[in-house]
């Protein structure tokens, strides 16, 4: 087996968590063919993240319908990727563009790179310096830095929203299980993205089907105030027909 970074391991850890909801140090160990004490300086440092909680002989998965950072969110399959082309095959006539903070949001970034020059809002930290400005007028929003997903928020940044027209707003979302519309773990993003909603004319949510078999936490709006969904072509038709009739729904890749 290749050598891992500590950062590489615990990434992989932190999936391990998320998939089985506990790990045990001896078999970790020797998964990646290090002593027990990297491993328990590695369960140390998901737990000052807020991601594991140790325990005697390994740790547990932290809370339930955890947000994980930016660095330890993965996109094996390229759905996020698939997810985007589509959101910004949509932009059409759109000129004044919002983009979430999220991962799904984040992966829009080189299609509108290669798009008509846009007004282009974000909070995302990550996705401002990715824009390319030279091709966009790209407004960073203004507030105070959420070290989860590496972005502005705050009354600030709700003050600014409503001064700006807004064509499109492409959101993400939380986990989708037994929700009646797309959510956020974190409460104080509520506010923001219903201010986004207001401001827009239209509002797609980027999510992979996978989401409706994960939990949320923060409801953030109905799904009869959302425009669009885009998803992935592995959504269950059970899972479809419990959507409302009004809610559109595009598939990547196929429509």
């Amino acid at each position: 087996m290749a050598a891992y970074t500590s950062a590489q391991r615990q990434q992989e850890i932190a999936q391990l968590l998320q998939a089985q909801g506990a790990v045990r140090s001896a078999e970790l160990a020797q998964r990646y063919e290090v002593t027990r004490e990297t491993i328990r300086q590695d369960l140390v440092a998901l737990e000052q993240l807020g991601l594991a909680q140790r325990t005697h002989g390994g740790a547990l998965l932290r809370g339930y319908g955890l947000e994980m950072p930016l660095d330890f969110r993965s996109d094996p399959s390229h759905l996020k990727e698939k997810i985007a082309r589509c959101a910004c095959a949509h932009i059409q006539e759109n000129h004044s563009i919002y983009l979430d903070a999220g991962t799904t949001a984040l992966a829009c970034v080189p299609f509108l790179n290669r798009a008509e020059p846009l007004d282009i809002f974000t909070p995302s930290l990550e996705a401002a310096q990715l824009l390319d400005a030279t091709r966009h007028n790209v407004f960073v929003l203004p507030g105070k830095k959420r070290h989860k997903n590496e972005s502005l928020l705050g009354p600030w940044t709700d003050r600014f929203l409503r001064t700006v027209h807004i064509d499109l707003a492409l959101l993400g979302t939380s986990g989708l299980h037994g929700s009646t519309g797309p959510t956020t773990h974190s409460y104080v993003e509520l506010n923001l993205m219903q201010v986004v909603i207001d401001q827009s004319d239209l509002t797609y949510v980027l999510a992979a089907a996978s989401k409706f078999q994960e939990p949320g936490l923060h409801t953030y709006a109905s799904w009869e105030s959302i425009d669009a969904l885009i998803t992935d072509d592995s959504l269950a038709e059970k899972t479809r027909a419990s959507l409302p009739p009004i809610l559109k729904v595009l598939v990547a890749g196929i429509d």
